[in-house]
């Protein structure tokens, strides 16, 4: 049987704050349940720190696209999230499904942008 290879990839700048790290270990956790309960999914975490965000993302991306990954699902470090994200976004079945994430400091605005040109 094929397996489904996810890559579980979170950038850092090397700050993470107790309750996000909690989170991810849990999340971890979760996911060798998840993948106990369906053999056809194959997690592999990638994590890529100390220098700037985007740059880990492109390291992280760029270990996906060598190991042939079917999925990349991408945490940032200082997130806190349902346990269960990972099935609730597959469960879409599209290319690109994102969580409607939050800016760390108040007044906790959500993270959206308009290009209005360009």
């Amino acid at each position: 049987m094929n397996k489904i290879r996810v890559v579980v990839g979170i950038p850092t700048e090397g700050h993470t704050q107790a309750e996000s790290l909690n989170c991810l270990w849990l999340h971890a956790f979760h996911l060798g349940k998840y993948q106990a309960e369906h053999p056809e999914f194959e997690f592999h975490f990638r994590a890529s720190g100390r220098m700037l965000t985007a740059m880990n993302r492109e390291l992280i991306i760029a270990d996906a696209l060598n190991m042939n990954a079917d999925f990349l699902f991408m945490i940032d470090d200082d997130m806190v999230f349902r346990q269960d994200i990972f099935e609730r976004l597959y469960r879409h079945r599209v290319d690109v499904v994102a969580a409607l994430a939050f800016t760390r400091n108040p007044p906790h605005l959500p993270v959206l942008y308009q290009q209005h040109e360009g």
